[in-house]
């Protein structure tokens, strides 16, 4: 099995979050990726981490 760069990651955590909330991820609060990234996180984890460190009440209930 091929392991996933943190570009592809990262662009697979951007698809997931522009097709919840209709932003990208540079749209939002920094957010640690690569840490995030690091830990084994899947793509999904990572959306759920963006949205975890946004300003916005209610917006990780999305990602769950």
């Amino acid at each position: 099995m091929a392991t996933q760069t943190f570009e592809s990651w990262l662009a697979a955590v951007d698809r997931i979050v522009t097709a919840k909330v209709g932003l990208g991820i540079e749209d939002g609060i920094d957010w640690p990726s690569r840490d995030t990234f690091d830990e084994g996180a899947s793509p999904k984890q990572g959306a759920q981490g963006w949205a975890a460190c946004q300003d916005y009440d209610g917006l990780e209930d999305l990602f769950n």
